[in-house]
């Protein structure tokens, strides 16, 4: 089941999510121009026309795959044991938050679903709420999972504090800015971010210049 939820991230972060994060409100994305000149003797100017990207196609597949994977995670957190296998309850949270930010950036306030039942009246939740519901997972993965990328469950690539502190730290500035606007968020973003840059080398991130 683990191993199902990297592969629905993996779908997840093919072309098709680029393209969709091109649909920043200052960029303006075109499948074809076609121009038409206005009349020269009347002062007419050059003008564009295209029809905007039609993103329900490959905003769907993003949707479906992150939600089959929160569904595997929900299949397995009840069936660990926080004091056996603290690390890999802590990657499940860790999980869980990442895929819920993602729906949250991309849909804004998607349904919050904690367990494997099937709930066709749930009720979307405020953007408030769906970004605590992020921190609290988030929370709790930095609380469980494995100091250093060396002691994670696969070491050098499942996740560990660091990572869970560098993705809380960018979960923060999302809540500080539209539409939570929870300005105390910087504050926390810029503590976490601190200590992650602060002991780069213990986590084993490199650093820009």
């Amino acid at each position: 089941l683990l191993n199902g939820v990297y592969n629905r991230l993996a779908e997840v972060h093919g072309k098709y999510y680029f393209r969709v994060l091109a649909r920043a409100d200052d960029v303006n994305v075109y499948r074809n121009y076609s121009f038409s000149w206005g009349d020269q003797n009347r002062g007419g100017s050059c003008s564009s026309v295209g029809s905007a990207i039609d993103f329900s196609w490959s905003t769907g597949e993003i949707y479906l795959y992150l939600y089959n994977a929160i569904a595997n995670i929900n299949r397995l957190i009840p069936e660990i044991n926080e004091a056996n296998n603290p690390a890999l309850l802590g990657e499940l949270y860790f999980l869980r938050a990442y895929c819920y930010f993602k729906l949250a950036r991309i849909f804004g306030t998607p349904p919050l679903l904690t367990n494997i039942d099937v709930d066709y009246f749930i009720e979307k939740p405020t953007y408030t709420e769906v970004y605590d519901f992020i921190e609290a997972d988030m929370l709790k993965a930095v609380e469980l999972l494995p100091e250093t990328y060396a002691d994670a469950r696969i070491p050098e690539e499942t996740p560990h504090k660091g990572m869970a502190k560098a993705v809380l730290a960018e979960i923060y500035l999302a809540m500080a800015g539209f539409p939570v606007n929870d300005e105390s968020k910087y504050a926390e973003a810029a503590r976490l971010a601190g200590e992650v840059i602060e002991q780069a080398d213990y986590y084993n991130f490199g650093l820009l210049d």
